[in-house]
């Protein structure tokens, strides 16, 4: 295997760790700092569970993502699609061009052969990975606040969180907007242009 096949792999595996994984770790680690002992819950003993820790991150991790890619996500797209539609002064339905960029998507999930990776991977797994780091520690302050409303370190868990959805929200403004150029441009290349309002 050449050193590019072994980059490739890796960004593979960092990829699928900030979508599936490290948004869990995000959750347990508020999670620990807001108890009264913290991080009691994954002691055995008088000692860290690195098994019981790696249990709740491989459980929460995918389901808080899973939950952001179910509905979350298409919430969030819902209200983007319409400006950036009028800022690309681009005359089609949001769930048309939804359609239209899943297709574009697959394409450009498959790098040109001279190119070693996609960077809309990288860049999509990143901005994942700030959705879902933000939505776990909103679950964790919304449990705190329902069964343990003295708990510790909540408002700067509440600017961690509202940081981390602020920073994810202007990238994924900035990937969906690229996709929409990038769409519109792939389709003047097939003759087959969306149509443009005037003005």
């Amino acid at each position: 295997m050449d050193s590019q096949e072994v980059l490739k792999k890796t960004q593979e595996l960092v990829n699928f760790l900030l979508r599936y994984l490290v948004a869990g770790g995000s959750a347990i680690l508020a999670f620990g700092l807001t108890q009264q002992h913290p991080f009691s819950f994954l002691l055995v003993g008088t000692e860290l569970s690195p098994i019981l820790l790696l249990l709740f991150i491989s459980v929460i991790g995918p389901a808080i993502y899973s939950f952001h890619k179910a509905a979350l996500h298409q919430l969030i797209l819902v209200p983007m699609f319409p400006v950036l539609r009028w800022w690309h002064r681009v005359d089609i339905r949001w769930w048309e061009l939804d359609r239209t960029l899943t297709r574009q998507l697959e394409k450009w999930r498959k790098p040109p052969p001279d190119e070693w990776m996609s960077t809309y991977e990288a860049w999509a797994a990143q901005i994942h990975f700030l959705y879902c780091s933000a939505f776990g520690i909103i679950f964790v302050l919304v449990l705190v606040y329902f069964f343990n409303p003295s708990a510790n370190y909540v408002k700067p868990l509440r600017w961690i969180a509202l940081f981390l959805f602020a920073a994810a929200f202007v990238s994924d403004w900035r990937l969906t907007s690229l996709q929409i150029r990038q769409t519109i441009e792939a389709a003047a290349v097939e003759q087959k242009p969306p149509k443009r309002r005037c003005g």
